[in-house]
């Protein structure tokens, strides 16, 4: 199959993934503990192939899991990128609507994520 194909498919999913928690109404301390948990996975499949590769048993570099034309591992940092880019556009979505509400001088809810 083609690696550009693969790859393609990949970022899709994590485009997708990223939309999802876009649009999600999520309290900052789950973000929190989301991009925490999207950097562990985006870590895991390094890990797994530098342990592998140390052992003999694959021969994958990190830059093939990075550029996502590695398969499985590349899947698993696949998601951690749509992860990653979710909760970045969830925290500009909850930094913009406070911004808007000081300029409009209405009071800041304690918890930004709980606007209606």
């Amino acid at each position: 199959m083609d690696i550009n194909l693969i790859a393609g498919v990949h970022l899709s999913t994590a485009t997708i993934l990223a939309l999802f928690i876009l649009f999600m109404k999520l309290e900052t301390i789950f973000l929190k503990r989301l991009a925490i948990a999207a950097a562990t996975l985006f870590l895991a499949p390094q890990v797994i192939a530098f342990a592998a590769v140390s052992m003999g048993e694959l021969a994958v570099s990190a830059i093939e899991i990075i550029t996502l034309s590695q398969g499985a591992l590349s899947s698993m940092a696949a998601i951690s990128y749509g992860i990653m880019a979710g909760v970045m556009l969830n925290y500009i979505k909850i930094y913009l609507i406070n911004a808007f509400r000081k300029m409009r001088g209405q009071p800041e809810p304690l918890n930004p994520s709980s606007e209606s």
